[in-house]
């Protein structure tokens, strides 16, 4: 039997709870002359998450106790299309004319992808990178530039620029866009990008296509992005659902004129398309421009709607007794995706 002292146990008893360390707490129990030792379990870490939803990258560290993260990953949604100009009016006929044609509008852009899987068997300490795709703008957006962020492009990892993403063979090809290069139109992807020892683990979601600019006929809306979900190394993967971004609408014809020697009027711009849907209210797609109206007089086409945080485009200009309108110059810019991280 361990012996014991008034002012608390003997050196044997300390020893014991050195070999448990901080980890657990050892208390001496004496009951009935019968002394031992009630060990508790070992405290669990702390339940947390961490939301990314700037577009960019991230360095995440495993916190301290974690070996599990539940990722959701958010594609960009694409940029709606532009519009296009009313025409003007023409002689038609002897003592007639005709009102100019509306312009077409632009398509919606496509919504990004939605991915979300499970990593088990991450360890503290060990590094990811976050990437939060932007979403698509058109080329006249004054906003400018895109900085630094993921493309996906293709069907292998390759070495990206600031050599954070090492080439492993799979099924995503990640790059990242330098500041320098012009906006992009399409919804960038988001992706979390294992480094190091677990650098082919990968969870990503693809950015959303752009719409297309009005045409004769209606132009047809950009796709949704897919996702993927791959681990590696002593990492396990599971719970893996991917869900496509919706498709942008098609833009609309623009209207004929009227024909007569008087009171002429221009054809009604077509309507821009609807931008695609995205997921839970992130990467949805900017909505398409509105085309303009024709000469004279003709009513200007509207952009279409939107949902999960694309932008609506412009509508179209209406045309005016000597010119025709302008079609929507700028189409709505698509929702930026996101990277939430649960443990």
């Amino acid at each position: 039997m361990m012996s014991t002292h008034a002012d608390g146990p003997t050196r044997a008893a300390g020893s014991r709870r050195g070999r448990f360390g901080r980890a657990a707490v050892a208390v001496m129990v004496v009951a009935g002359g019968v002394t031992g030792v009630v060990v508790s379990a070992p405290a669990a870490h702390a339940a947390g998450s961490r939301i990314f939803d700037r577009p960019g990258s991230t360095r995440f560290v495993v916190p301290e106790g974690v070996t599990r993260l539940t990722v959701q990953v958010w594609g960009g949604g694409g940029a709606g299309g532009e519009g296009t100009p009313g025409s003007g009016s023409f002689n038609s006929g002897p003592f007639s004319n005709t009102g100019g044609r509306g312009g077409d509008g632009g398509s919606g852009g496509g919504g990004g992808g939605y991915t979300t899987c499970t990593l088990t068997g991450v360890r503290p300490g060990q590094s990811f990178e976050v990437y939060v795709g932007a979403g698509g703008r058109s080329e006249f957006d004054p906003d400018g530039l895109v900085g630094d962020v993921l493309h996906v492009v293709g069907d292998v990892i390759k070495e990206a620029e600031n050599d954070l993403v090492r080439g492993v063979g799979g099924s995503f090809l990640a790059e990242v866009v330098v500041p320098s290069l012009p906006v992009s139109r399409e919804g960038l992807p988001s992706a979390l990008i294992g480094l190091g020892v677990v650098h082919d683990s990968v969870v990503g979601a693809l950015g959303g296509s752009e719409g297309q600019e009005g045409s004769f006929t209606g132009s047809p809306g950009g796709t949704g992005g897919d996702g993927v979900c791959r681990s590696g190394g002593d990492v396990s993967s599971s719970d893996f659902t991917s869900v496509s971004g919706g498709t942008g609408g098609t833009g609309g014809s623009g209207g004929p004129g009227t024909s007569g020697p008087f009171n002429l009027r221009g054809g009604t711009g077509g309507a821009g398309g609807n931008g695609g849907t995205g997921h839970d209210g992130v990467g949805g797609g900017g909505s398409g421009a509105g085309g303009g109206g024709g000469t004279p007089s003709g009513r200007a086409g509207r952009t279409g709607t939107v949902s999960d945080g694309g932008a609506r485009g412009a509508d179209g200009d209406p045309g005016e007794s000597n010119h025709s309108g302008i079609g929507g110059t700028l189409g709505g810019k698509g929702s930026p995706g996101r990277v939430t991280l649960t443990w």
